[in-house]
């Protein structure tokens, strides 16, 4: 036994030798996706429960809280959601700031380093221009303002934001006759201190579609949508892009938000399962764990001591029952990946 505790305090080590893989996550209608970023190929995660006709912008992803969130009504006043991993839909609330309104959301960003949402916003209910930037809190939606963006020549309209380390990046989408989507990019400090003084880093002036949403998948690559169904990739510095059909998906199922989902390379197994890049979820669970991408694994659950509580073939499994506490999950033999179950109180 004293053997397998040295292996987990050895597979914990190394795991972080392991560099993480980023995935990518969108949604269209009422269903939330996952996406391979080289050939825009989907796979389904879950159906968002009781979403009705609500369309949902702006997709982020929030590691912590394990949940997705999303912008709804983002051009009558928009309000903020939460999707977890079953496809449960929150109405966290209204956007408002304490002296008024928010009229237009369009942009949605997640600031990791300091744990804040960000968004661009219209405050202004005559027309639809995000020139300004507020916070949002993660549980009632209320805002706060931090500053006005500006533009050389023309009125600043946030289409998009995502944010890489502390440079807060923005789109700006422009059809004919400029047909061009600009891309700029802004400190976080020098915007904190209300300079909202905009530089155009990246222009592209070819086969202009509107951006539906933006997501900083490493340092040299960021990913869009597009109205058309389409996911686009801009190559940072260069400025080059690229526009791939989704295949999977009908023309007219537009994929409305994408957002970065971080993942872990595994280790090697007859399966290959290192090239596979794994999301558990959700994690903690209570009646299941899934695995992604969808396959026939071999899985085992070991508590803290050792002892396999729970076996199983396929792309879960069930914890009903099992005791609340931290675990341990083997998949296809490889490396132990930690879980939490939350168990359930039954009533009779």
């Amino acid at each position: 036994m004293k053997y397998f505790y040295l292996v987990i305090c050895l597979t914990i080590i190394g795991s972080s030798l392991y560099a993480q893989r980023n995935r990518l996550a969108g949604v269209s209608g009422d269903k939330l996706y996952l996406i391979n970023p080289e050939t825009a190929e989907t796979e389904e995660i879950v159906e968002i429960n009781e979403i009705g006709d609500k369309r949902i912008r702006d997709l982020i992803y929030v590691r912590e809280d394990s949940l997705f969130y999303g912008i709804i009504d983002s051009r009558d006043e928009p309000g903020l959601v939460s999707i977890d991993w079953d496809g449960d839909f929150v109405m966290l609330g209204k956007l408002g700031l304490p002296e008024g309104a928010v009229y237009t959301c369009e942009g949605l960003a997640y600031h990791s380093g300091t744990s804040t949402l960000w968004a661009s916003a219209s405050l202004d209910g005559d027309d639809f221009f995000s020139e300004s930037i507020v916070t949002v809190s993660l549980t009632d939606a209320s805002c706060e303002y931090i500053g006005e963006l500006r533009m050389t020549g023309r009125r600043a309209d946030a289409d998009n934001l995502e944010f890489l380390g502390d440079r807060l990046f923005i789109d700006d989408g422009m059809p004919a006759p400029f047909n061009r989507t600009t891309l700029y990019t802004l400190e976080l400090s020098v915007l904190m201190d209300n300079n909202g003084d905009l530089t155009p880093i990246i222009d592209s002036e070819s086969d202009y579609q509107s951006s539906q949403d933006l997501a900083a998948f490493s340092v040299d690559k960021m990913y869009y949508t597009t109205a058309g169904s389409e996911l686009g990739e801009w190559r940072l510095p260069s400025g080059d892009t690229r526009n791939q059909p989704f295949p999977s998906l009908e023309s007219s199922d537009v994929m409305t938000g994408l957002a970065v989902v971080p993942g872990e390379k595994g280790t090697t197994s007859v399966r290959a399962f290192s090239e596979v890049e794994v999301v558990l979820f959700p994690n903690p669970a209570s009646t299941h764990i899934n695995v992604l991408p969808k396959a026939n694994y071999s899985c085992q659950l070991f508590d803290l001591q050792g002892r396999m509580v729970r076996e199983s073939s396929g792309d879960s499994v069930n914890v009903i029952g099992v005791a609340s506490g931290i675990y341990y999950l083997r998949i296809d033999g490889g490396r132990l990946r930690k879980v939490v179950v939350q168990s359930k109180t039954v009533y009779p």
